[in-house]
């Protein structure tokens, strides 16, 4: 690959990362000047918002664990057997990152409901629509060409970011 290609590649990566922050960051803060009343303050009304967002994530996961095991059964028994080709590879990664996004935004999505006041409880939600929506932009562009991740993840770095300024200030 030529030095200008790379140049390119590199100045994507970076506007798509921009783009990625940016959405991510208005999304959050234009959502935190909307006050809901979601019902009584306690640990039970925490609890149920919590679980409550944290279904659709894990439908993603289970979906991307089924997705990596029909790819592994559907392949030939030399790729079954250790020789894996770029498919298995790239599924098999985007099932290894977004385990691991999805480990790091439970955490904050933890702290963060029981940090907030029942006012603004529901930015866990909005926490968690910005979660999957970079979890889905990360998929597709990984899927059309592993330099086009970078928007999806830059929207997951950006908005634990987010999270972790507005449990400090909150």
């Amino acid at each position: 690959m030529s030095e200008r290609n790379k140049l390119r590649e590199k100045q994507i990566i970076i506007g798509m990362g921009v783009v990625g922050m940016s959405v991510a960051f208005i999304i959050l803060i234009a959502s935190w000047f909307y006050i809901a009343y979601l019902g009584e303050d306690s640990v039970l009304t925490r609890l149920n918002v919590l679980s409550n967002s944290l279904i659709l994530p894990v439908i993603l996961i289970v979906g991307l664990v089924i997705n990596v095991g029909r790819k592994r059964f559907d392949a030939s028994e030399a790729v079954r057997d250790g020789c894996n080709d770029d498919s298995i590879r790239i599924h098999q990664s985007i099932l290894t990152n977004t385990t691991e996004q999805s480990l790091i935004f439970i955490m904050f999505l933890l702290f963060f409901t029981f940090k907030l006041d029942i006012g603004h409880l529901y930015m866990v939600y909005v926490y968690t629509l910005v979660f999957l929506l970079g979890r889905a932009v990360f998929i597709l562009g990984y899927l059309i060409r592993p330099i086009y991740r970078a928007t999806g993840f830059a929207m997951n770095i950006s908005s634990a970011f987010m999270i972790i300024c507005m449990m400090m200030f909150a």
